[in-house]
């Protein structure tokens, strides 16, 4: 008799497992239509003439041919200096 219950329990567990990630990727894949229906707003629209919104400014000015090479050799020397770290790391861990 107990072994029927257990069996029978981790079917039913199984089966709702399974049904719980099919929902959760069915989500996933239908979040905007979900968010609508429901009325969740992730996202807000900021216009020019919004008062109290913090801009940044970009530390490469405007975006053309010369600051976009700098930005691009910024971004590899970074790149760089962190596979060394990580590289450096990994060797002292082994």
């Amino acid at each position: 008799m107990k072994k029927r219950l257990a069996v029978g329990l981790s079917s039913v567990l199984s089966s709702l497992i399974v049904a719980v990630i099919l929902i959760n990727n069915c989500m996933q894949i239908y979040e905007g239509t979900v968010n609508g229906m429901l009325g969740i707003s992730t996202s807000k629209v900021i216009n020019e003439s919004d008062e109290g919104v913090i801009r940044y400014e970009s530390a490469y000015g405007e975006l053309n041919a010369e600051n976009l090479q700098k930005l691009i050799q910024d971004t590899y020397d970074e790149c760089v200096a962190e596979e060394e770290e990580g590289a450096a790391r990994m060797k002292r861990v082994l």
